[in-house]
């Protein structure tokens, strides 16, 4: 207390934004009261109002778009995901980046397995953090496969190309470690576009390729797959179909035929 001035700390916990607006302080002494009006704004920390949205996943990876919208005041300068596994998660495991508009990549993680994902924001200044956001589950796609088809041979029929390959002896490949075969056809450089991507059961080492460009050099590639998770690729392989077949016949002449006996 100072002379003609005197000051008073109040602390009013757990305010929320519903209690800010006007407000107004009494003060009563010996000699009479007064009052005072003021305006209170109660800033309250960033919640994601949605779960966070998967766009990409991987056999030990997930990325992740950490949260479209949010409550609360910002500016938000930082974005805490956490995850764990749906089975045994007993604790969360976190990445903070200091954005909240740019998707965030979660690494080494488990191939196909189940994890929960959940969004924390944090503004400026003292309790600037959030609690966390609803939750979403992202699952791991199946482990990539190892073992690199072999193309074998190429046969021709006018414009269609028949391309078959195999495995190496021994690669152990069985139904539960691969699910099918992804070939694909690539475009004469220097484009090299891809022009044609299809998949093949496990159990077909065949493709055929229909309505090919004479005299263009093709690029084919063969790999395995196991649910999305694609394998390495075979040695490229290069198509080329070099004749057109015979050529057009030449001073044709048509004559009569008699048809009497």
């Amino acid at each position: 207390m100072e002379a003609n001035k005197s000051t008073a700390l109040f602390e009013i916990p757990r305010l929320n934004a519903q209690q800010g607006g006007l407000w107004e302080c009494r003060v009563s002494t010996n000699g009479g009261q007064d009052s005072r009006k003021f305006n209170l704004t109660v800033k309250e920390p960033p919640v994601p109002t949605t779960a966070p949205k998967l766009l990409e996943k991987r056999s030990k990876q997930l990325v992740v778009m950490p949260a479209e919208s949010h409550r609360g005041d910002g500016p938000v300068i930082s974005t805490r995901l956490l995850y764990k596994p749906v089975e045994n998660g007993n604790s969360w495991s976190s990445i903070i980046v200091y954005t909240d508009k740019e998707p965030i990549t979660l690494m080494n993680l488990e191939p196909s397995t189940r994890y929960l994902v959940r969004v924390q924001l944090t503004r400026p200044g003292e309790g600037g953090e959030g609690s966390p956001g609803p939750e979403a589950i992202m699952e791991t796609d199946c482990p990539e496969p190892t073992v690199q088809p072999e193309i074998d041979f190429s046969t021709m029929e006018g414009r269609n190309a028949i391309v078959k390959w195999q495995l190496p002896a021994n690669s152990g490949v069985t139904p539960g470690t691969a699910t099918g075969f992804l070939v694909q056809l690539f475009a004469p450089p220097p484009d090299n576009e891809k022009l044609l991507e299809k998949e093949t059961l496990l159990s077909v080492l065949s493709t055929m390729f229909h309505n090919l460009e004479y005299h263009q050099d093709y690029t084919m590639i063969v790999r395995l797959l196991n649910c999305g998770s694609q394998g390495p690729p075979s040695k490229p392989y290069s198509l080329r179909l070099n004749s057109q077949g015979p050529s057009s016949p030449r001073n044709v002449q048509a004559l009569s035929l008699s048809t009497s006996a």
